[in-house]
């Protein structure tokens, strides 16, 4: 799909994308990509792997009116550099082999002043890759692999964070993840997050989460009925991720 506006292109999807050299350069249909207007830009399901990480820090640079990024399911197990002063503001990552290590840098990598939705379903593999057991990083009350709801924490309390959206549905969470996430949500700006799809997190995570949240959507996850009926009085509030 390309939106034009005369002759600025302003979006554009992976439909119209012919060739990625992993030199960064691009070609779309016989013509250079016009990227200083660019402002949206999908990616999702092109075999780009960890050398094409390198090649998207360098689209970045040359795209200084991208607002919106999406790579979804490209090969992508390393996150890739994002500079501070970037205006992108929603980026999604979901369904690329980041395990919890990978998690755990994009989450020190990432700017907390200019991103307001982050999509990350599906990155943390399979059931083998459940994580950390060691509380390696800020998991002081030693849950098992709390250490990422450690860094959601400690990513959502950086001065100026503009987070408003965060989806990590279908990423085999447990109750011991969310631990450190919960504690911090008072103090953290007002957040909507999506948890579908992780059986493992039952009503414990539910009650402790719910009050320091905008939305919260569990479906999918070991509440039972009590999500639901949660849902039920205010589905008109929940947004589509």
């Amino acid at each position: 799909m390309v939106t034009q506006d005369h002759s600025v292109v302003t979006k554009w999807s992976l439909s119209v994308v012919t060739q990625w050299s992993l030199s960064g350069q691009w070609s779309l249909s016989g013509h250079s990509l016009v990227t200083q207007a660019l402002q949206e830009l999908d990616l999702s399901l092109t075999p780009l792997g960890d050398t094409g990480g390198h090649s998207l820090v360098t689209l970045l640079g040359q795209c200084p009116a991208l607002v919106t990024l999406r790579v979804r399911s490209c090969g992508l197990s390393r996150p890739f550099p994002i500079p501070d002063t970037t205006p992108l503001q929603s980026l999604a990552l979901s369904y690329n082999p980041l395990g919890r290590a990978g998690l755990r840098r994009l989450l020190r990598t990432i700017p907390a002043r200019s991103i307001r939705s982050l999509e990350l379903d599906g990155v943390l593999g399979d059931t083998g890759d459940i994580g950390d057991t060691d509380g390696d990083i800020g998991d002081t009350e030693g849950d098992i692999g709390g250490d990422i709801g450690a860094e959601l924490a400690r990513y959502l309390q950086q001065a100026g964070c503009a987070l408003c959206h965060l989806s990590l549905a279908g990423n085999h969470l447990r109750d011991g993840d969310m631990e450190e996430l919960a504690r911090c949500l008072p103090r953290s700006p007002p957040l909507s997050l999506r948890l579908s799809a992780n059986p493992g997190l039952g009503p414990g995570t539910f009650r402790k989460l719910r009050p320091g949240l905008r939305r919260l959507r569990m479906d999918g996850c070991g509440v039972g009925d009590l999500e639901g009926a949660t849902r039920s009085r205010s589905r008109e509030n929940i947004p589509e991720f």
